[in-house]
């Protein structure tokens, strides 16, 4: 009874901040009959932080908001967020020229049934690194997209690009929580790791 109590309230309830109001409720009304909240919601430390899968085909999915894509416009754009969710250290501006090849590489794989030649990607992420304000650009549009679908500003931190401005910047969502799919993107995941 307890797995099937379980898993229906799993099915229908994926907001983490309703899990917590009704973990909270449970327990003011002390009504839970022996069933304790965390048995019923598993080991979520309340206000867990959420995941993004990268499907195979290059598509962003927010698996904790009823797994709602994530449409970020410009292929820069979802190149600069891939590269940033992948890469496990923290990256500034200036220092994207170094990651140039993992860039074109990741836009090459998004682009792939535009069948972009390495000519386009390379003056596409040129354009990228070396116009003035085209990562910050980049990083509005990702963070726009995000909140269409993420109403928490909290929340929100965990899957924007963020930073000092002449510093690193980074996406503070742990790269455990990341689920890449694209087979490509996982071996530019493990090139990043091993950068370090």
């Amino acid at each position: 009874m307890e797995n099937a109590l379980r898993r229906l309230i799993r099915n229908i309830v994926d907001d983490p901040l309703l899990i917590k109001l009704i973990q909270e409720e449970i327990q003011r009304r002390d009504v839970n009959s022996g069933i304790m909240p965390e048995h019923l919601f598993g080991n979520r430390n309340q206000l867990e932080t959420n995941k993004i899968l990268i499907s195979k085909d290059c598509r962003f999915y927010l698996t904790d908001y009823n797994n709602q894509e994530l449409d970020i416009p410009g292929y820069q754009a979802r190149a600069l967020y891939v590269l940033y969710l992948l890469n496990p250290e923290a990256i500034s501006n200036q220092d994207l020229i170094e990651y140039k090849d993992e860039l074109i590489e990741i836009y090459l794989e998004i682009c792939k049934d535009r069948q972009f030649d390495l000519f386009r990607a390379e003056v596409v992420i040129d354009g990228l690194i070396q116009r003035k304000g085209s990562p910050c650009d980049a990083a509005n549009h990702v963070r726009v997209a995000l909140n269409k679908i993420i109403s928490d500003k909290q929340s929100l931190k965990d899957y924007v690009i963020s930073g000092q401005r002449k510093g690193g910047r980074k996406i503070h969502m742990p790269k455990e929580m990341i689920k890449v799919e694209n087979l490509k993107l996982r071996e530019i995941m493990e090139k990043l790791s091993k950068r370090i």
